[in-house]
């Protein structure tokens, strides 16, 4: 592990990690944190868990975003001690605003809910999902992925401010770059001793759109796609078959 970042969602954490991957790192995201470690986050999540139990998850990977690995940071960094912390930050009113149209966003995403009804994998995800934004954001929800989310503005807005302040407060200055994606390339690239790419910084979600893109072309998604496709045909055969045997039964 060499790079944890620790900002909240909707801080250009999309963007970040599109930037981690353009400097070579093996970055581990939302949907990777489930894809590849679904199980232990669900331990970690339910009944608690130790700094071996992290180490094993990503002694191989280079760099964790987003949730539930930035709230997380801490037993992290304690696992990896040598580790570079980012503390992605926007201003507050402007963070919520951004969150409350992800949250929007999210619960109008249908192809996404068909696919955490229909797909073993992905009523698994749904779970895993439920039980971060317990831990993290204090979300009451069922198990429904039909289920919206009502935001409370000041939870929500002060648990920003509390995590950002503890994470200055905590992590040794030389290991700590505080960091505003509109700043770029250079402070980045400086504090991770990397040399500045040929290309435009990414800037990725600007619409909320994360799933919808992740629908297309992610791993995860396409797993799920397949699964809610083999449960519609069984479905459907089991109709056909059952509607077929009451044809015949009633000639």
């Amino acid at each position: 592990m060499k790079v944890i970042v620790v900002g909240f969602p909707k801080t250009g954490t999309k963007s970040i990690a599109a930037a981690l991957s353009l400097l070579d790192y093996r970055v581990y995201d939302i949907l990777e944190h489930f894809l590849y470690h679904g199980k232990q986050w669900n331990k970690l999540l339910n009944k608690g868990g130790c700094l071996q139990d992290l180490k094993d998850m990503y002694q191989d990977v280079d760099a964790v975003v987003d949730a539930p690995a930035f709230y997380f940071w801490e037993e992290i960094l304690q696992a990896f001690p040598d580790a570079k912390v980012i503390l992605n930050i926007r201003d507050e009113l402007s963070w919520f605003a951004s969150w409350k149209k992800q949250i929007n966003q999210d619960n109008i995403t249908t192809g996404l809910k068909i696919l955490e009804t229909f797909s073993w994998t992905g009523w698994f995800y749904h779970e895993f999902v439920v039980d971060f934004q317990r831990v993290i954001h204090g979300f009451k929800r069922s198990y429904c992925p039909w289920q919206r989310i009502v935001l409370n503005e000041m939870i929500q807005r002060r648990n920003y401010r509390q995590h950002n302040a503890y994470v200055m407060q905590k992590v040794p200055k030389e290991q700590l770059l505080v960091y505003k994606v509109g700043d770029g390339w250079e402070p980045l690239c400086k504090f991770l001793g990397k040399d500045v790419p040929d290309t435009d910084f990414p800037h990725k979600n600007k619409n909320a759109s994360f799933y919808e893109d992740a629908l297309d072309n992610h791993p995860l998604m396409k797993k799920m796609k397949t699964e809610a496709w083999c449960t519609a045909i069984v479905v459907t055969s089991i109709g056909i078959i059952c509607g077929y045997r009451i044809i015949q039964r009633r000639t």
